[in-house]
């Protein structure tokens, strides 16, 4: 068993040995990304997993990009007297809505291993969602004895959730997305698993100042990762894993501070895709850093999508409708119409 450096206070230990199948795989980001991207060798002029703001060492307009110091947001308030840091899943509280319906700014809801058949609303901000085993806290929306249909989204923060942290459990089966932030100031999604989720894996749209780390989206009809709508984003993605998807990220409409890097991208419809569209927020897509990825046989013509993934398949990096990106440093290889 291989462990991963999980958030505080956990200890998950991730599959090794035989791979399970594309689908339903949980990558060990402690075998796959580090294990790939350090072969790459001198090839990478800053350590895996380098302290941000982007090293000077990469190049000097590399270097202009960078995150807040301070992720995701202001520090939360401090709590009532009396209140206790923590509420425990299913122990305290039975369901995580119901822990998030009691909680006040500044708590921690702490999950337990189970299969919790419900969607999560947030719309207060200062709350971090975490799971106690990355592989065993599953939120999963597939239809039960007393539900014939499929949940929306699994995880959503709207808008009033600002500062909201989501780590260490595993999303699938949403009708929806897996993760989603809509409309918020300050986000976090550390050592997540998302797939088979109808829409996106990892989603934010019209939200800033945030970080999605050490995570896996696959089995994604859209894309397994998406930040859209934003400018500037201030925004960091670094060290995932997206695979099975349409697209293995999208970015309509955002930019500003966003950097994507330290990543794999692989066997999707298409790689990494930012993007303009007029009927959405902030058009056109601009000043995007893409540096330090691998991204590897986006051809995958079994992966699920919708009919416009048919147009950038087969392609690594492309941005269409996007002006002022810096793609650089990266290794773009086996596609079958277009590197970047």
């Amino acid at each position: 068993m291989a462990t991963t450096q999980d958030p505080p206070g956990t200890a998950t230990t991730l599959p090794s040995g035989t791979a399970p199948p594309r689908r339903t795989a949980l990558v060990a980001q402690s075998v796959g990304v580090v294990a790939i991207l350090a072969a790459l060798g001198t090839f990478l002029f800053s350590p895996f997993g380098a302290v941000h703001p982007v090293s000077m060492d990469i190049t000097p307009a590399a270097a202009a990009a960078h995150v807040p110091a301070v992720l995701p947001g202001d520090a939360a308030p401090p709590l009532p007297a009396g209140t206790p840091a923590i509420i425990h899943v299913p122990q305290d509280v039975t369901t995580i809505q119901g822990a998030v319906d009691q909680a006040v700014p500044g708590q921690m809801i702490l999950i337990s291993p189970g299969v919790y058949h419900e969607s999560v609303r947030i719309d207060k901000p200062h709350l971090t969602l975490r799971g106690t085993d990355r592989n065993a806290v599953i939120l999963d929306g597939s239809p039960t004895a007393a539900r014939s249909t499929y949940l929306g989204n699994g995880i959503d923060a709207v808008h009033g959730a600002d500062a909201t942290i989501v780590e260490n459990l595993t999303v699938r089966y949403f009708a929806g997305n897996g993760v989603y932030w809509n409309d918020v100031t300050g986000f976090r999604g550390s050592y997540l698993t998302t797939y088979d989720n109808g829409d996106y894996g990892i989603y934010g749209f019209k939200t800033r100042r945030g970080q999605i780390d050490h995570s896996y989206a696959g089995g994604s009809p859209d894309s397994g990762i998406y930040i859209g709508g934003c400018f500037p984003c201030d925004t960091l993605i670094t060290e995932d894993i997206s695979e099975n998807n349409g697209l293995g990220y999208s970015g309509t409409d955002a930019g500003g501070n966003l950097v994507l890097r330290d990543s794999v991208w692989r066997d999707n419809w298409a790689g990494i895709m930012p993007n303009s569209l007029d009927s959405e927020p902030n058009p056109p897509e601009h000043e995007t850093t893409i540096v330090h990825n691998l991204v590897t046989d986006n051809n995958n013509l079994q992966a699920p999508s919708f009919a416009i993934q048919t147009v950038p398949f087969g392609t690594g990096i492309a941005t269409p409708g996007g002006e002022k990106n810096l793609i650089t440093d990266n290794i773009v290889v086996n596609h079958i119409n277009y590197g970047i």
